[in-house]
């Protein structure tokens, strides 16, 4: 199969392609072979479409037919260039979240391997190394993940970009997507223990197993820490390494530093269920608002139906009129991220996807606790 387009968006993470692309963008699409569609299609850094035409050529993939197909329900058209929406399975992208944790009971606060000699005094059997892809495409992949990669014996991956998907597939030929186990009305934590028993099944089998999951893997992604832990309590060698996340992107993008007055970072069916305490004079970050309430995975979108009650909730603490962001990190190279400002009173009728997440600036400044100030030697160095 034809693979000219996806390997274009791989190339794109490569410093001398884009040096190239940023003085001759035309120069460089034709000898790649792109079609005008698919040019227009970049020039215009259009995310739906770019991820249409990579499904185009991975319909060999799960995550590719299903972007596909979805394309075919949302807008009709055969031809990927026809195709305006942007709000493309962006259910699927987030696809390790942790909505369902909220019945979870016992779970330990960081690993226990940490802390434990005995876990630590035996010589490891196998190893596992579980990476993340970080979120624009390959141009996110860190060097010491791409090395995880290649070199392991056996590799599992649970991606939401097609780019990302052949790029693994090219890294290493012994490869299994865990998307396989996601279905339609399956509740994720059944997905979650799926996935689990197939990592440590590997775990047991190679020698050096490598789980790459979309974004960092340790954000929004239950199965890594379970496969870790319960490979080490069988002997095993594993480890997490560090990735960006769609965390990080924000900070960068829309411009707070989260030390400057705090952050607070919940997610959307957490926060309301164990009516966590929102600190309204700290910056705020709300994760899955569209799926709130929602425990279940549907190819098709989230029916975003509990965030009016998300919106009310917050409106309770802030005020209806105070404003807050809604975020999308840019999946691709050339893509811009999307940041809408809206107040809480409108949050229920904005337009939201899988991936987007709800940033609120600070209330009101903090007061300062002169007593400490003068305990601390710091005169008025803080006020």
């Amino acid at each position: 199969m034809n693979h000219k387009f996806v390997d274009f968006l791989i190339a794109l993470s490569e410093s001398n392609t884009i040096s190239r692309y940023s003085k001759d963008p035309e120069a460089v699409m034709n000898a790649a072979g792109l079609s005008p569609a698919q040019q227009e299609a970049i020039r215009k850094g259009d995310a739906a479409k770019i991820r249409r035409f990579a499904a185009a050529e991975m319909g060999d993939t799960i995550h590719g037919s299903l972007v596909a197909l979805q394309g075919k329900r949302d807008a009709g058209p055969t031809d990927v260039s026809d195709v305006t929406s942007d709000d493309t399975v962006h259910n699927i992208v987030e696809n390790t979240d942790l909505s369902e944790d909220v019945v979870v009971n016992g779970e330990s606060f960081y690993f226990d391997h940490l802390f434990s000699s005995e876990m630590n005094s035996k010589e490891p059997r196998h190893c596992l190394v579980v990476v993340g892809t970080g979120i624009k495409s390959a141009n996110h992949i860190t060097a010491e993940s791409r090395a995880a990669i290649s070199s392991a014996d056996k590799v599992l991956y649970c991606v939401a970009d097609l780019a990302v998907e052949r790029l693994i597939r090219h890294l290493n030929a012994h490869t299994e997507d865990l998307y396989v186990f996601y279905a339609d009305n399956k509740p994720r934590r059944k997905t979650y223990d799926e996935m689990v028993e197939r990592i440590l099944e590997c775990v047991e089998a190679y020698s050096s197993t490598c789980v790459v999951f979309y974004g960092h893997p340790g954000i929004f992604v239950l199965p890594s820490y379970r496969a870790i832990r319960f490979a080490r309590q069988r002997g095993h060698d594993a480890i997490m390494l560090p990735a960006i996340s769609s965390l990080d992107c924000m900070f960068a993008d829309v411009g707070f530093d989260p030390s400057r007055y705090g952050c607070q970072i919940f997610e959307a069916t957490d926060l309301l269920v164990r009516n966590r305490r929102i600190d309204s004079t700290a910056a705020v970050v709300v994760f899955q608002i569209a799926c709130v309430g929602d425990l279940g995975y549907k190819s098709t979108g989230y029916e975003q139906r509990n965030v009016p009650v998300l919106a009310e909730h917050l409106i309770g603490i802030y005020g209806k009129e105070h404003d807050a962001i809604l975020y999308e990190a840019a999946q691709y190279p050339l893509c811009q991220p999307h940041i809408q400002r809206v107040r809480l009173e409108d949050l229920a009728a904005a337009t939201i996807t899988g991936i987007t997440t709800l940033y609120i600036p600070p209330k009101e400044r903090a007061r300062t606790d002169m007593d400490m100030v003068e305990r601390l030697g710091l005169g008025l160095s803080l006020t």
